[in-house]
This record gives structure tokens, sequence and C-alpha cells, in this order.
């Protein structure tokens, strides 16, 4: 593995009542878009409740190279941040990106818009987040929309350097799914555990609660897909066109 590789660590969490397979591919494909597959090492954590295999299949298919764990109960991310931790752990100097399913447990048929939002907003420009956090001994992680101090990441998609994430508790497993979104901010270094990049606002000063980071991810995503709406719709005017024109030549040529 090389010093300067990135880490990614991928919670998939299947919900057979959901498109699992369109919410999976369409992350890869937004992870290969982006290039972010390019040189990189992947940790799976892959939680699956049923006996079934075809989950473990189609996710070693979609990512041949990846390390790939598997859990038949629902600990929520518990089994996810131990990956994480671990992986800190034994990864010094290191910068790793953690993301998630998020949306699966709805029984869904297409990628939730927010996830899409969230995802393409948080890793489109991943090298220059990369860069910062090596440049920048002050900054311990980066996120769309920090917590209020700066302590977790809200939705907890974030890049963190394994050097702070090894300074935090080792993760246990707890009712309380919410657990594994503040766990970035359970630092025992506390004079780091507030040192976080928002992407959103570009800088470390800002934080959000919860409801103001709910308003802020809604009207990213409102206006992202209120605007591609409009780049669809413009295109298939323009294609409307294309065609009215191509039967024009069809006719003036068949007439000749």
């Amino acid at each position: 593995m090389k010093s300067d590789q990135l880490i990614i660590v991928y919670f998939i969490y299947i919900d057979y009542g959901s498109n699992w397979k369109k919410i999976i591919s369409g992350q890869k494909a937004h992870l290969e878009k982006f290039g972010m597959l390019s040189d990189t090492e992947i940790f799976i954590q892959l939680t699956d409740t049923s006996i079934k295999d075809e989950s473990q299949k189609y996710v070693k298919s979609q990512f041949p190279d990846a390390k790939i764990k598997v859990s038949h109960q629902n600990n929520f991310e518990y089994e996810a941040m131990k990956t994480v931790y671990e992986t800190a752990l034994q990864n010094p100097n290191r910068i790793l990106a953690y993301f998630h399913t998020k949306g699966m447990s709805y029984k869904i048929r297409n990628r939730a818009r927010v996830e899409r939002t969230l995802f393409r907003l948080t890793f489109q420009n991943w090298k220059n987040i990369i860069n910062l956090l090596k440049t920048n001994s002050k900054i311990h992680k980066a996120g769309l929309i920090p917590s209020l101090g700066g302590k977790h990441v809200w939705f907890n998609f974030w890049f963190a350097k394994t050097d702070y994430l090894s300074t935090l508790e080792e993760p246990f497993i707890t009712e309380d799914r919410y657990y594994y979104e503040w766990w970035l901010g359970n630092s025992t270094n506390l004079t780091s555990n507030s040192n976080t990049f928002s992407i959103f606002d570009g800088d470390t000063k800002s934080g959000y609660d919860h409801n103001e980071a709910s308003a802020i991810m809604y009207r990213l995503f409102h206006d992202e897909f209120r605007y591609s709406f409009f780049v669809e719709e413009k295109f298939e005017i323009l294609c409307k066109f294309m065609q009215r024109g191509i039967n024009f030549l069809k006719r003036k040529i068949s007439k000749s």
C-alpha cells in the first residue's frame, strides 16, 4: 500500500425491499466519475441480515479488489466504524474517506436525491480536500456540513486523517444509531476534535445544528435537481428539434 494512497471505508446495508443493486452501482459510478477508484484501497463493510449470499457476490463483482467483511446482524454502523478505527490504527499519516448507502432502508427504487447531492458535493473535489488535509496540520477532518463546534459531520459522509481517527474512543455496540455519526467527534484529544473543514462554507469556523443542516441539505438537493430538470428538459427539446430536422431532410431526399 502506498503511503499517499486514499483509503475508503464503504458501509453497505442491504434492504431487499429497495433497489439495492441500483444504489450500489450508482455510488460506484460516482466514484468512477470522480476518479476515486484509481490507486485507492477500499474496505467494505456489508451488512445483510438475510442468509443469502447474493449481495456478497454482487458487491464483489462491483469491487473485485476491495477487502469485504460481512455481518448478518444489524448493528447500525458499528462494524463500519470498527473498520474505520482499526484501519486508522494500522495506517498512520493517511487520509480516509467514509460513506454509506444512505436511504437504503426506506424501500426506495432509486438512489435518494439527497444522497446523490450529498455524495457529489462531498467527493467531487476529493483531491483538493486531501491536499488541504495533508498541508494544514490544524485541520483534522472535512465534510459538507459540520455540526456545531465542528465535532462531527452531519449525514456521516466525510474525510479524516487516520492520526486523528486513532485518537477516538473505540466504537461499541449501542441501540443509539446516532452514536455512529457523533463518534467522529469523540476524540480523547479535546483540542483537536473541533477542527473540521466545511466543504459547504469553505472554512473551519462554520457549524450547524441538525435542523439547520437538514434545511441546508434540502435547499442544496432541491436547487441541484431543479437545475438538472431544466437541463434534461432542454436536452429533450433539442433532441426533438434534431429529429424534426432529420425527418425533414429525409422527406426532401425522398422527393428529389
